[in-house]
């Protein structure tokens, strides 16, 4: 780490503590047994961002040299960490982190990698979008709402307010070159991606409460304005 950096990470790590129950560790399913020992140990000690990196980073070289074993771990272990470098503002490295996981996750049987995938993917979706990286953003949020679709368990009314929410923000971003005259491509993705998002919108439960139905209005209401457009 550089001393730019480390400066900013510190910077970022004043006043932000962690906070979880007292002997509880959040990150206690992606930490080897040596490794929560020296958390317990030292558990009074961790209490900002940098200290539970270091943390994780440490289980991350453990489960590198683990082998084919350990891959779920890993990527588990990486995928934490990145969320904590999203927390530090070091959004290129938590890119890095994420994909890494994405990586590790897709040497995986999909029966296996299927969820954590998914939750990989939103995520580097929703840190491209802060980073302005809308190709990358649609192409991540399209990926995790196809591995969604493989799913035979039934989502939740908000699981599928989420889901359609990724495919009306990817649809706009598809529509950018098709509304500006350079080719069908992009509008015939937008087409697939409202109709998929009216399809989650129209699998909601009415009774899913106040929260849900005013999501659900104001998604219909940007589906709309998309679909006068295509």
């Amino acid at each position: 780490m550089n001393r730019t950096k480390g400066l900013k990470q510190a910077a970022n790590d004043r006043g932000r503590h962690l906070h979880y129950s007292p002997g509880a560790c959040p990150y206690e399913p992606y930490l080897s047994p040596e490794i929560m020992e020296e958390w317990n140990h030292n558990k009074e000690d961790i209490d900002t961002l940098s200290a539970a990196a270091a943390v994780l980073e440490k289980a991350v070289a453990h489960y590198r040299n683990r082998g084919e074993a350990e891959r779920l771990k890993l990527a588990g272990a990486l995928m934490e960490l990145a969320g904590l470098d999203q927390q530090r503002e070091d959004q290129q490295e938590a890119l890095n982190h994420y994909q890494e996981s994405l990586s590790v996750l897709q040497q995986l049987p999909l029966s296996q990698a299927a969820t954590p995938m998914i939750k990989v993917l939103k995520q580097m979706g929703s840190l491209h979008y802060e980073m302005q990286h809308f190709p990358e953003t649609a192409r991540c949020f399209e990926e995790a709402l196809g591995l969604s679709g493989q799913s035979t368990t039934s989502p939740s009314g908000p699981a599928k307010l989420e889901a359609a929410a990724m495919a009306t923000l990817a649809a706009a971003i598809r529509m950018a070159p098709a509304t500006t005259g350079h080719g069908q491509s992009g509008r015939h993705a937008a087409r697939r991606l409202t109709t998929l998002a009216e399809q989650y919108l129209n699998g909601v439960d009415k009774e899913e409460g106040y929260l849900v139905d005013k999501q659900q209005g104001e998604l219909r209401a940007q589906l709309g304005v998309l679909k006068r457009l295509l």
